[in-house]
């Protein structure tokens, strides 16, 4: 509950103060706060500790739906939109459900403990890939011309 009402605050917060935010500072932050509220859990603290963890993550884990969906909407050209929103939301579908599956298992083979280990590595890693790539760096550019329309090439 405290990871939800994190993130609804994220959201919220960025809703009114993103539009001076940068979106790769933004994402990037977000993806650090995932990581971090793994590498929380993984430590195993009090429970007070993993709730006020999951209070913090989910803020700045909020920003990062909106993020997406702000590139999407600027870097894919407007008949092509709908197509792109479609697929994005049908892969996160597809995805949930079958990353709670490897998860459970993941948990059922190494136990609870190293699991989280395996998962805060894995956010770590996605994290530092993200800081090199090159194509997030164009999610700020977008923002100082935001009335070209980039088409993505099909």
């Amino acid at each position: 509950m405290s990871f939800s009402l994190g993130g609804i605050a994220g959201a919220l917060t960025y809703s009114t103060v993103g539009h001076r935010a940068h979106p790769r500072r933004t994402f990037l932050l977000s993806l650090t706060g995932a990581a971090g509220l793994l590498l929380s859990f993984a430590i195993s603290p009090t429970f007070g500790v993993m709730v006020i963890s999951a209070l913090f993550g989910g803020a700045l884990i909020g920003p990062m739906n909106p993020v997406i969906n702000l590139a999407l909407q600027r870097r894919t050209s407007e008949q092509m939109r709908g197509r792109a929103m479609g697929v994005v939301v049908a892969m996160a579908y597809a995805a949930y459900p079958i990353g709670y599956l490897l998860a459970g298992a993941l948990v059922q083979w190494l136990g609870t403990d190293k699991a989280l280990w395996f998962f805060a590595a894995g956010a770590i890693a996605i994290t530092l890939t993200a800081l090199m790539t090159r194509s997030l760096r164009q999610l700020d550019e977008s923002v100082t011309d935001a009335t070209s329309t980039v088409v993505v090439a099909s």
